[in-house]
């Protein structure tokens, strides 16, 4: 189960800067920078992202069922200006900008984030070229020292 306290940490990260939408599928890495997403609830953490299905990303997520928001930190903003700015490129150049990792659900995952949110696609609605992602949040992983949190330092929790 997500805890509140880390769950709300996360997430207040939001409006700090931009977020990074990672997925996987057959071993390739997708990417593409949001600039907002819709917290439903604290508990049990449910998220809404939208996402263009023109997109690479959004086949991979169709498939997967899984995607990573990689919240960025105030340090950070140079990274998503950079996706925004080749959002046209080879994904691969755009994961070159940062140091990635891959979560234990075999998610990309930006390894100085603020916070990364794992979360498995629960349902869809299309409008238009876009599709909301209704998530569930399933891991948290926070980076920056807070003696509120469960653990200082490095929070991760999955549920």
């Amino acid at each position: 189960m997500i805890h509140a306290e880390v769950f709300a940490a996360a997430v207040s990260r939001f409006a700090r800067a931009g977020m990074v939408l990672t997925a996987a599928w057959r071993g390739r890495r997708h990417a593409v920078v949001l600039t907002t997403g819709q917290i439903l609830a604290a508990d049990p953490a449910p998220i809404m992202v939208s996402v263009d299905r023109r997109h690479q990303i959004y086949s991979a997520i169709m498939r997967s069922r899984a995607l990573a928001l990689n919240i960025l930190g105030d340090d950070r903003t140079a990274l998503a200006a950079n996706q925004r700015e080749h959002a046209d490129a080879d994904e691969d150049q755009l994961f070159a900008a940062g140091e990635w990792g891959m979560s234990e659900a075999g998610l990309p995952t930006l390894v100085d984030a603020a916070a990364t949110l794992e979360c498995h696609v629960e349902t869809t609605t299309g409008i238009g070229p876009h599709v909301i992602l209704a998530c569930r949040v399933e891991a948290i992983r926070l980076v920056e020292a807070n003696a509120a949190l469960p653990q200082a330092g490095l929070a991760s929790v999955r549920a």
